[in-house]
């Protein structure tokens, strides 16, 4: 009875529809599914949803391979690496709520001693992507690590990372030569990654570090580990330890090397012009090689900087400095600056001359001290006529008229120019050295280019040029390492060598991987008497009373050499202007083991000072030439 009525018979049986049914089937199917899903999430798959959980991860971490280190001929390391920590920055692990990350990085800031800008810019214009590290500092001290250590808890985009720190034994001795070692740079990872380099690997940025790229670096080892959300390493999963870099025996000897620099430096503030008034040289290079095999001992360039500066973190004023500086000290002036060679290029007119047969070694022309040709007026370096010579003795002393007399002769052709070329001049060598420039050997095709550069029809060679270019002025401009390797050419009899500072390089389970064997890249293509002659000036220069290298005669080794007085720039007295001072000898005269070459830039008269530095680092070879060739 419902509400007072009754109703009789059977009561209604519940009959469901096919549209129930099939909801009631996909109903117990998706329960079924979610049944088993969660007993695999939370059985079978419980430690990956744990982790995922706790924002832990599988990362890659580098393991930094201890680079190579440099030796000096006789197994002085001149290099080391010690242990070091640094501070990096991971972009996407910092602190995002507001103010949070400006806590961070103002908490980093104090502890590495690296202002908040600085640590700002260096993420800013990271194109490595958020989860690369950056690193802000390197070389901390122990109390930074120990202390940011300590504080990493509060810092979840900070890593403190361990790194090998380069340091280099002898700071300014061999800074040019050696150069140093950097943070590899968004441009060269992108060039480099596919040979292994990571974003934060360190690079060798100048001089034999960037060189010998290739045998130093060692190749990095890996860490695969487990981190959590911050980034921090949980557990260490597998380890593939990092391969050294090899081992890189230089020609050069370090106690000779010393002495070379110390001279340089001593000539420095030595400097005399033509008139014998001190001048302050802007810079100088020194080079000393064995012109039999092209073994540099000694290169010194002036002025030097403290390499290890830009391992414990250069200030930008400290860089700005560097780069001001008017003797450009971050310049190989050995291989990276050019001069006009003034007299010492006398060898490669005479050279030209004797083998196109323009002079014979008889030929006699007088030594004015000035002399006229096409209306113009050229003077030679003596105010004095100095009498009738021949190219032997026009070497020797330097006559500048004789030469010009020469040049005559070749008229508008450029024969000099293509001896010069055969000398190695115009060109770089294929030295372990990167930042060498090619100097310039002008000639008919590079006047007439530099007329039509500068908007003008182009000019034709003039005599004059060829007259200039004979006495190592006009446009010619060559490099020191140059010069050593012309001086080596005649010192041997003809034979342009390759040059070298890599003695032998040893892997690190002390296999030999080079050893060096004299390259010769050409022999000059003249008869032997033409540079048996071009020999005879220099060791004139030396013995004869006219020579201009009489600072060399009555030692006990028998030189041969020749100076040079390059002028350019500002007039100081009537006809004398700027000038570079060189002077190139080889020893014995002989039989040859040892050719040097020495400059300073804006150091007045080559006879004044460069060729008393020159004497000074003969003479400290002769008294240790067996312990330089290893005799001893």
């Amino acid at each position: 009875m419902v509400n007072g009525f009754h109703y009789g018979g059977e009561q209604p049986k519940f009959k469901p529809s096919a549209r129930v049914a099939v909801f009631l089937l996909f109903g117990l199917a998706a329960f079924t599914i979610m049944g088993f899903k969660l007993a695999d999430m939370q059985i079978a798959k419980y430690h990956y949803y744990k982790t995922l959980a706790l924002g832990l991860g599988i990362r890659k971490v580098e393991l930094a391979p201890l680079r190579g280190i440099m030796y000096s001929i006789d197994g002085k390391p001149l290099v080391e690496n010690i242990p070091s920590f640094g501070a990096a920055v991971v972009p996407a692990y910092l602190d995002q709520t507001p103010g949070a990350q400006a806590r961070e990085l103002g908490m980093l800031s104090r502890i590495i001693g690296v202002p908040y800008s600085e640590l700002e810019k260096e993420i800013s214009a990271s194109k490595l992507g958020p989860y690369a590290p950056i690193t802000v500092r390197e070389g901390l001290t122990q109390a930074q690590a120990e202390t940011l250590n300590e504080f990493l808890p509060d810092l979840p985009g900070v890593k403190l990372v361990e790194s090998p720190l380069r340091r280099y034994l002898y700071p300014e001795l061999l800074a040019p030569v050696l150069g140093y070692v950097g943070p590899i740079s968004y441009s060269e990872y992108q060039r480099l990654k596919s040979k292994g380099y990571e974003p934060n690997s360190v690079i060798g940025q100048a001089g034999l570090e960037a060189g010998l790229e290739q045998y130093l670096r060692g190749y990095p080892g890996y860490e695969t580990v487990e981190v959590n959300a911050a980034g921090k390493i949980i557990k260490v999963l597998n380890v593939k330890k990092p391969t050294p870099g090899d081992s890189v025996y230089l020609t050069i000897n370090l106690a000779f090397q010393q002495a070379v620099y110390n001279y340089l430096l001593y000539g420095m503030s030595h400097a005399l012009n033509f008139s014998g008034q001190p001048v302050t040289p802007t810079a100088a290079a020194a080079i000393v090689v064995n012109p039999n095999t092209g073994e540099i001992y000694a290169m010194a360039s002036l002025p030097s900087y403290n390499e290890n500066l830009f391992e414990t973190g250069i200030t930008e004023s400290e860089y700005a400095h560097l780069l001001s500086e008017p003797g450009s000290p971050l310049v190989n002036h050995a291989v990276g600056s050019e001069y006009p060679p003034g007299s010492t290029f006398k060898m490669v007119t005479a050279t030209a001359a004797l083998a196109d047969g323009y002079i014979s070694p008889s030929t006699i022309f007088d030594c004015p001290p000035e002399i006229t040709l096409d209306g113009y007026t050229f003077h030679n370096w003596a105010t004095w006529n100095m009498g009738y010579m021949t190219i032997a003795d026009a070497i020797a002393a330097s006559c500048d008229t004789f030469f010009y007399q020469v040049a005559e002769r070749m008229g508008t052709s450029v024969p000099i120019a293509e001896m010069a070329y055969e000398y190695g001049f115009g060109q770089t060598s294929a030295i372990q050295l990167p930042g060498q420039v090619p100097g310039m050997v002008p000639d008919q095709d590079w006047t007439a280019k530099q007329w039509e550069e500068h908007g003008y029809a182009p000019q034709p060679w003039y005599l004059g040029n060829t007259l200039q270019m004979a006495i190592g002025q006009g446009y010619t401009l060559v490099t020191p390492l140059q010069v050593a390797m012309y001086v080596s050419a005649i010192a041997n009899g003809g034979y342009l060598l390759k040059p070298t500072l890599v003695s032998k390089i040893v892997s690190p389970d002390g296999k030999t991987l080079l050893t060096w064997k004299p390259q010769i890249v050409r022999k000059i293509p003249v008869p032997q008497y033409v540079i048996d002659t071009v020999r005879e000036g220099m060791y004139e220069d030396v013995v004869s009373p006219i020579g201009t290298g009489s600072q060399l005669r009555a030692k006990p080794y028998t030189a041969a050499g020749k100076t040079g007085t390059a002028q350019y720039g500002i007039e100081y007295a009537p006809g004398h202007y700027q000038e570079d001072a060189w002077y190139v000898a080889f020893a014995p005269y002989n039989h040859p083991q040892v050719a040097v070459v020495v400059v300073y830039q804006g150091g007045g008269e080559g006879f004044f000072t460069a060729e008393p530095i020159a004497v000074k680092i003969l003479d400290w070879w002769w008294a240790h030439r067996l312990q330089i060739s290893g005799q001893q």
